[in-house]
């Protein structure tokens, strides 16, 4: 009769016992004369046998991670920043005479009440100077 390949003795080894650990397979198939049998090899045919179904484990879940669930990354400020808003930003700054003169702008704004404010006095401007 002929010698079994080493897989096959893998494949029979974790039939029997599907949650053996790799290595302590490869062990005893190198005490039974598989002299060349890795834990490595072990884990590509278990593997192999779980996506196919011969032995429970490979349905394809993933595994809860040690720290728990993950949380999707919450979005910095520069994410939350559209194209067309850094466009308008720098066309802003450009028209204002720097980058200074922007944020002096931007103050003054804050200082009367907000952007409201600022909009509605800008109309009334805009009235009385057409």
């Amino acid at each position: 009769m002929a010698r079994k390949v080493q897989a096959d003795a893998i494949r029979e080894i974790l039939r029997q016992n599907p949650d053996a650990k790799p290595e302590a397979t490869a062990k005893l198939l190198r005490g039974k004369g598989y002299r060349n049998c890795k834990a490595g090899t072990v884990s590509s045919v278990k593997y192999q046998m779980r996506r196919s179904g011969e032995i429970p484990g490979g349905d394809g879940e993933e595994k809860p991670r040690a720290g728990g669930p993950t949380k999707p990354r919450q979005k910095r400020e520069i994410d939350k920043v559209s194209l067309k808003g850094i466009i308008a930003a720098k066309k802003f700054v450009d028209d204002a005479g720097g980058i200074d003169q922007a944020k002096k702008m931007i103050a003054a704004i804050e200082s009367i009440g907000g952007t409201h404010r600022a909009q509605a006095m800008l109309q009334t401007l805009a009235v009385l100077t057409d």
